[in-house]
């Protein structure tokens, strides 16, 4: 191969056009492969249904979504057709528009059933004690005191998870909550924070 007249440099900029070029076949050939494959409402259903009770785990994946979207497709029109995977886009708008997902970080671990029952339980029984010290000792809203623990983690970690969208609590199986510093804050019933009594 002849090295072109302007040397190094100008057979880095060929180089360069010629990866600009690829990436615009790559594309457009995308495009082909989305346009030619007709994803079916039945597809979709079927799709939908099987992605739905996935929803966040911490194996569900776009990448996930896809493979099972190529299986559906293959599933429906049979073996003989040509191959199809869908691109990042076709997988992340399914995502979006037909399972209502987006990534979120994950806030907590799943609590078990007995845990959230005995919360509602000890919630119960300190309404009814704050009840009972205002109807019968007069208490008013600043002799109630509350302690917060919190915890900061020292060495972050990406704990991302896709999942339905606006809920509150993003779960996911074993999360690390170890490798933090914890603190306290106080605050009373009329809303003031407070030094902690320690």
């Amino acid at each position: 191969m002849k090295m072109p007249s302007g040397g190094i440099a100008e057979l880095l900029t060929i180089w360069e056009q010629d990866k600009e070029v690829a990436k615009i076949i790559d594309a457009v050939a995308a495009h082909e492969s989305e346009r030619n494959a007709v994803f079916t409402t039945d597809m979709r259903e079927k799709l939908r249904a099987a992605m739905t009770p996935l929803i966040g785990l911490t194996g569900f994946t776009p990448n996930y979504v896809a493979t099972a979207a190529a299986c559906v497709y293959r599933e429906v029109l049979g073996e003989d057709i040509a191959p199809w995977y869908p691109s990042t886009a076709w997988t992340y708008k399914f995502l979006h528009d037909d399972l209502h997902c987006t990534l979120r970080r994950a806030t907590t671990s799943r609590p078990s059933i007995e845990t959230i029952a005995e919360t509602d339980l000890l919630h119960l029984r300190n309404l009814r004690r704050i009840a009972i010290l205002r109807a019968d000792r007069g208490y008013k809203d600043w002799q109630f005191m509350t302690n917060d623990q919190f915890g900061s983690y020292l060495f972050p970690q990406h704990r991302s998870v896709w999942t339905k969208k606006g809920v509150e609590d993003v779960y996911v199986e074993n999360l690390e909550e170890k490798r933090q510093y914890t603190g306290n804050i106080c605050a009373n019933g009329a809303g003031e924070v407070r030094q902690p009594l320690c």
